[in-house]
């Protein structure tokens, strides 16, 4: 067992309730058992949002021509998932075992907690940015599919909230959305 830390820093713990399905990814995955050939860390330098911030682009599966149009899965608070958590590593034993398809990752920094309380609770401005700026630089780096029925956004709390902003504001390019304990 590894203990979690939240984007705050606050340890997390687990329960396992009966019926609950199997957690058991996130326990025995090792977070030092990434490629680093599949993953790479741009600056996204926003001109209409007036800041910087790191992104991640992880690429899960194995390489063949058929995965050109990879489905893309975007995560918000992205700086907690990819440097708190072994999302990587449960990214890559799902996709093994065939429960994700091979897969281009997206993960957006947040910045601080004053930038992500401003641009992730429903704001157009950010996801504007997010389709003419950052969308055409990660693929420029890492092709996947413009298609929405196999583009996921996923977020928590305010995180929650964007996703399911943008899954309704923009169903064309964002067809699938994960939220988790939304702050609506």
């Amino acid at each position: 067992w590894r203990p979690f830390a939240s984007a705050r820093g606050m340890a997390l713990s687990a329960i396992h309730l009966p019926q609950a399905i199997s957690q058991h990814p996130w326990f025995v995955s090792d977070p030092d058992d990434v490629d680093p050939a599949r993953l790479e860390t741009l600056d996204w330098c926003s001109i209409p949002l007036k800041n910087q911030r790191r992104i991640w682009l992880y690429r899960t599966g194995e390489e063949s021509a058929a995965n050109y149009h990879r489905p893309l899965g975007i995560v918000l608070d992205g700086q907690n998932w990819v440097l708190h958590q072994p999302i990587l590593s449960v990214l890559d034993a799902q996709t093994r075992a065939g429960r994700l398809p091979p897969m281009v990752w997206l993960f957006i920094d947040s910045v601080d907690g004053e930038t992500r309380g401003q641009e992730l609770p429903c704001n157009r401005d950010f996801w504007q940015a997010v389709q003419t700026e950052l969308l055409p630089l990660a693929k420029a780096c890492m092709p996947f599919t413009d298609d929405p029925r196999h583009t996921l956004v996923a977020g928590q709390s305010y995180g929650g909230l964007a996703a399911l902003y943008a899954g309704l504001f923009w169903p064309e390019r964002f067809g699938c959305v994960l939220t988790q304990s939304g702050s609506f």
